[in-house]
């Protein structure tokens, strides 16, 4: 009774016939291939287009030269005229020039005065320059490189910093003044289009830049010596400082040249007190209320 039991499972655990040794499974006589691509890559384009007329061999001869013109105008329509970079420094610039197939043709440093950026100017006006990158977008190297009719492409010290591993060796860590330098001018010679170019200012922006330095010049000397006469007073009169809002307030400074030191202030009377308030009243001051 056992016996079609056991002969039934013998059966469910024997493997197919398809899968015993020496048996073929499957067409494995028809090798794979890569996939086949109806749109070939545009890099990969160097012949004749598909629609091209494969029966006239001038046609196919001329579009030819046309799609391999294309190509080449499309990787080399960067090389137009020489770029430099200019590594800026407080006291020297670093110059390095490039030809429009990225060969260095000029390289040199030049004092940031008046007779060195004249020097500067001169070497980028003799070998034909049309581009200089630069990370400051102001300043008077860039006004005077403006003045020369060449464009100025402000370039950002992150990008710089970022496109440095683009053209140093491999393992070389070493950053130099010359080094920035061909790095800009490569950037300004390939990449000019994702950089914003500069223009020259007007006279009158020119005059509202002095007049807005000279202001920020004078409320940083502002500043500066009010936080001097705070501590000054802070160190044996402290009072004078918590009587005013603004200590260098017009209010505050005529008391402080009326009474300079607590010796003059001791004699201060109330009804004194409030004639000098009422007469130098202003919103500097913390009292009376009426003013």
């Amino acid at each position: 009774m056992l016996a079609p039991l056991v002969e039934g499972l013998c059966q469910s655990a024997a493997p197919p016939s398809s899968l015993i040794r020496g048996t073929r499974s499957g067409n494995r006589a028809k090798r794979l291939r890569a996939p086949a691509y109806e749109h070939p890559q545009r890099y990969l384009i160097v012949g004749n287009p598909a629609n091209a007329n494969q029966s006239s061999g001038v046609a196919a001869a001329t579009t030819q030269q046309r799609c391999v013109r294309r190509l080449v105008l499309n990787v080399n329509d960067h090389e137009c005229a020489p770029a430099a970079g200019i590594d800026w420094a407080k006291d020297e610039h670093a110059l390095c020039v490039l030809d429009e197939a990225g060969r260095k043709i000029f390289e040199g440093r030049f004092a940031h005065e008046e007779g060195g950026i004249l020097k500067l100017c001169g070497s980028l006006v003799e070998r034909g320059v049309e581009r200089v990158a630069i990370e400051r977008p102001e300043g008077v190297l860039v006004e005077r490189v403006l003045e020369c009719g060449i464009t100025v492409l402000a370039i950002h010290p992150n990008q710089l910093k970022a496109s440095r591993p683009r053209f140093r060796a491999s393992g070389a860590r070493s950053k130099s003044d010359s080094f920035d330098a061909f790095c800009l001018a490569e950037l300004g010679r390939t990449d000019r289009h994702r950089f914003r170019a500069l223009t020259p200012d007007s006279d009158e922006t020119k005059a509202l830049k002095v007049l807005t330095r000279a202001r920020e010049d004078l409320v940083r000397s502002r500043v500066a010596l009010a936080n001097q006469l705070r501590a000054e007073l802070e160190a044996f009169w402290p009072g004078a400082v918590l009587l005013f809002s603004q200590i260098d307030s017009a209010i505050s400074l005529a008391f402080l040249k009326r009474y300079p030191s607590p010796k003059d202030a001791s004699r201060l009377a109330e009804k004194r007190l409030e004639n000098f308030l009422s007469k130098n009243c202003s919103a500097g001051a913390r009292a009376p209320p009426s003013c």
